[in-house]
């Protein structure tokens, strides 16, 4: 059982409430050219190592808005399946990690992504790329890759 004492009691209670920090962008865009913020670049690069490990296709696919979109965000979260890996969902941002899947099933997850919320995904403000990942290649560079497939 662990104790508590009095100051511990006092310290929590006297904390004043601070305001929400605003998450960190994770895919700034610079000349209309989205990078990785080099730490979450660094978490993306393990997801990818971790994965590549199961000997199975997948695509690392990611969507940037111009500014936060909470509708986007929420529509998104609902078309991944179970077994995808997202990395990032947040403020108009969306990385995930298509697991077991290849082109057609790129296209099949915008096509549902399409039908749930119109045409978005072709607005000029919208930016969206991905990489495929076949069993055998290397992950070396695999997350830079996803940033310059053009769409």
């Amino acid at each position: 059982m662990v104790k508590i004492d009095q100051a511990e009691i006092d310290r929590l209670l006297s904390t004043e409430p601070t305001s929400a920090q605003k998450v960190k962008e994770v895919m700034p865009m610079k000349e209309d050219k989205v990078n990785w913020e080099p730490e979450f670049n660094k978490k993306l690069q393990r997801n990818v190592d971790t994965v590549s490990k199961f000997d199975m296709n997948f695509a690392l696919y990611w969507i940037k808005a111009a500014q936060e979109n909470g509708e986007l965000n929420k529509s998104l979260a609902k078309l991944c399946r179970q077994e995808d890996i997202l990395c990032r969902n947040a403020n108009g941002e969306f990385v995930a990690i298509l697991t077991g899947t290849d082109e057609h099933g790129v296209k099949g997850f915008e096509t549902r992504l399409q039908d749930k919320m119109g045409d978005i995904l072709a607005r000029p403000q919208v930016k969206r790329g991905y990489a495929l990942f076949n069993p055998g290649e290397s992950t070396e560079g695999f997350t830079s890759k996803a940033l310059t497939q053009k769409r």
